[in-house]
């Protein structure tokens, strides 16, 4: 049985009504009030800035003709290619640098509307797009695109629109969903974990739509398609296999386990507030891991709301049965890639099995409802709709108590801290009569190069890996300190607090080559108090 065989209304065909245009701003407002509230909490953030880094001059890892491809040797250069118009025209800020990536993610919501609106039905896909909406994790991660991924979920959004709508029936859409995982792969590597799962997950829940579809395929394109495939999937895994961990069943297990529990703090907003709050507030935890276990409950009361009722085999709804199960798969292969890449360990990389929980769980709460007829489905609509509002009231509650917490600057870790753009005003105030301006430690260079006047910026040296790996022991560790602390030169350094240092051995590294290159460096007597609880401004002068 094909996915189109059991069309329900509004979920294949039918363009929009009118009413669902207006209804999508309901979600839409709701994520651009909540995701540009307080927009410069937490401040601006070393990697946030370093992959728009070429838009405000610093060069990318690799260029094509003067055009930035890649950011690093793992990041594309996309969002550096956006970025120099909005600069000339908006100058740098929180607002300039933020709200761009905002309404790429609304796009994102659109996408998850269109694809639930294609599966279930309009209101239905109206209420997935609120969850989402409302979604802590969602919403911070996108607000300082922590990773980046604000484009990595755009594709994965659209990837599955498209690919479910060539299942669907229509034609042609599954080479645009080949050319996204080009892009994807291009805009990060790790997009791949989401391109096997895909792939996987279609091969084993619509093998026959799949044998169906290459049948009427010319050989000849088939064989073509099926050599570019293999070339492509050859040398991606040529890139990423070296990067895989040779799996070991307890240190499996545990890895997978904490990425679960990394997951489960990542949808409460615990993750990405531990990284920034210095005293994280208590946030409501149960939103975490109530999606999978509502979504097995669903299910299996679905299916036994079927197999009670007459003619269950002809009422089952295949068609949403097996899009559940689809998104249920990719979850968990791609939480299994993660716990098989040893360079995962953050908040960045678990939300890529965002939303696909969400998706099994809706799909598998319509299943139940529609499992049973008569008054006892309004019933079951309205427990569903009590437990969702429920979730939906704690996610409110945590995004208020972390809204609450953001107003407390000083409650900030410095590497995230708001007063960044209060420090690059103090130093192109103090900066103009200096020769240079040392960034001691990690987590500074990019930010001041971005937010500092470019007469300002072009004197930044973010020479923190210097302070970090220096060593008195080493032969050539006089002529790095002289380098550092030139005798003719008039230089700033900057650093974090010594009560909230990101690398403290950077910090008494400073010291000591200080010392040895025979140049006291003093603190800036000028330095206002508040950016002195967060930040440290040393000046050395010209003998």
């Amino acid at each position: 049985m094909t996915p189109q065989s059991q069309s329900k209304g509004g979920s294949i065909g039918p363009s929009w009504a009118k009413w669902e245009f207006a209804a999508l701003l309901i979600p839409l407002l709701t994520f651009v009030t909540l995701a540009t509230h307080n927009i410069h909490a937490p401040g601006l953030y070393y990697d946030e800035m370093f992959v728009i880094s070429p838009g405000f001059g610093v060069g990318a890892y690799k260029t094509w003709f003067g055009v930035p491809i890649l950011i690093s040797p793992y990041v594309g250069a996309y969002k550096s290619w956006v970025y120099p118009p909005i600069f000339a025209l908006f100058g740098v800020s929180a607002w300039s640098i933020r709200l761009p990536a905002i309404l790429v993610s609304c796009g994102t919501l659109v996408l998850g509307y269109a694809l639930v609106r294609r599966v279930l039905t309009p209101r239905w896909a109206l209420v997935f797009s609120v969850a989402c909406a409302t979604h802590p994790s969602f919403i911070f991660l996108t607000k300082v695109d922590w990773g980046p991924e604000v484009l990595m979920l755009f594709f994965k959004a659209l990837c599955l629109l498209l690919c479910f709508r060539w299942l669907d029936g229509t034609k042609k859409t599954c080479w645009s969903v080949i050319v996204l995982w080009v892009l994807g792969f291009w805009d990060k590597f790790n997009f791949i974990w989401f391109v096997i799962a895909l792939t996987t997950a279609t091969c084993v829940i619509y093998r026959d739509v799949i044998l169906q579809k290459l049948r009427s395929v010319p050989p000849r394109i088939l064989a073509g398609a099926g050599a570019g495939l293999i070339a492509v999937g050859l040398l991606a895994l040529w890139i990423i296999f070296p990067l895989l961990e040779k799996p070991q069943a307890s240190a499996l297990s545990d890895r997978l386990w904490h990425f679960w529990s990394l997951y489960e703090y990542t949808c409460t907003g615990l993750a990405p507030a531990a990284m920034w709050l210095k005293s994280v507030p208590p946030l409501p935890s149960w939103t975490g891991w109530s999606v999978i276990v509502l979504t097995i409950a669903f299910l299996v009361l679905a299916l036994v709301g079927y197999a009670e009722s007459k003619g269950a085999i002809n009422q089952i709804d295949r068609r949403t049965l097996r899009f559940c199960l689809w998104c249920l798969l990719m979850f968990v292969i791609i939480l299994l890639e993660i716990a098989l890449t040893p360079q995962a360990g953050g908040a960045h990389h678990t939300i890529m099995l965002f939303p696909f929980d969400l998706l099994a769980c809706f799909s598998a709460a319509y299943l139940f409802a529609h499992s049973i007829s008569g008054p006892k489905r309004a019933l079951i609509l309205l427990l569903q709709g009590s437990v969702l509002c429920l979730w939906l009231a704690s996610n409110l509650k945590g995004l208020e108590m972390q809204f609450e917490a953001f107003k407390d600057i000083a409650g900030f870790h410095g590497r995230f801290s708001p007063r960044i753009e209060s420090l690059a005003k103090f130093l192109n105030k103090k900066g103009g009569s200096a020769d240079a301006i040392y960034c001691v430690e990690w987590g500074l260079g990019n930010q001041l190069r971005a937010l500092c006047k470019p007469a300002i910026a072009q004197k930044v040296r973010d020479d923190w890996q210097t302070f970090q790996a220096w060593s008195a022991d080493r032969p050539d560790a006089q002529a790095i300190a002289a380098r550092i602390f030139p005798p003719q030169e008039k230089d700033l350094y900057v650093s974090f607090s010594k009560s909230d240092p990101v690398f403290p051995l950077a910090q008494s590294h400073f010291e000591e080559m200080s010392a040895s290159a025979g140049k006291p460096t003093p603190p800036a007597s000028d330095l206002p108090p508040d950016l002195a609880a967060t930040y440290q401004v040393f000046q050395s002068y010209s003998r």
